[in-house]
């Protein structure tokens, strides 16, 4: 019998490692989204029911977001030259705060008047959320149940998102985007644990 030396056998089994697809553990030290327009989204359990997510465009990072169950926007901040600039800072409190917040589910249907705070101060929206039925997303190779659905927040302005969510991994990325101005759509191209 041939018995090969750890360090071999850890340089064999470590490519097949790095390309496996991340599951939900990988969250506590970070799952990473590339998309079709060069932004890269870095998502980070910082409880069971609180993800951050930081936002990169060609590497550089120019958003950060503490997401409820990995989807809902508690708070928003724009990133300058590596740091969060606090001036930028948006918060949405929910009636009946983060314990009313429950994840995505299929079918769920649910609307909330919100109270946004930003550098102007407060102000009313409502965010109104539809969750769809369960499909199957590819994400580069690997494969994942989802659930796909609209939330939607009106206030001074109508903004609908797209959000693909991932029950296996508890987070949700943006896969479109409507205002006024018109409509985006993201295409999400690859996805790896860590940082």
């Amino acid at each position: 019998m041939t018995r090969l030396p750890l360090a071999a056998l850890i340089a064999l089994l470590a490519p097949a490692a790095a390309l496996a697809c991340p599951v939900a553990a990988d969250l506590a030290l970070g799952v990473r989204i590339d998309f079709d327009d060069d932004t890269t989204e870095y998502y980070v359990a910082l409880r069971d029911d609180l993800v951050r997510l930081e936002r990169r465009y060609d590497g550089e990072p120019e958003a950060m977001m503490d997401l409820a169950h990995g989807v809902y926007v508690l708070t928003s901040m724009e990133i300058y030259d590596g740091t969060p600039d606090i001036g930028t800072r948006i918060t949405t409190a929910y009636p009946g705060g983060l314990t009313e917040l429950t994840p995505p589910v299929a079918g769920q249907r649910w609307a909330a008047d919100t109270v946004v705070t930003g550098s102007d101060g407060p102000y009313a929206e409502q965010v109104t959320v539809a969750w769809g039925e369960p499909i199957e997303v590819r994400i580069g190779a690997c494969t994942y149940a989802a659930i796909e659905g609209i939330i939607a927040y009106v206030g001074d302005e109508q903004v609908f998102e797209g959000i693909t969510y991932l029950p296996d991994l508890g987070l949700g990325y943006v896969s479109w985007f409507e205002d006024a101005q018109g409509r985006e759509s993201y295409t999400a191209l690859g996805i790896a644990a860590g940082s």
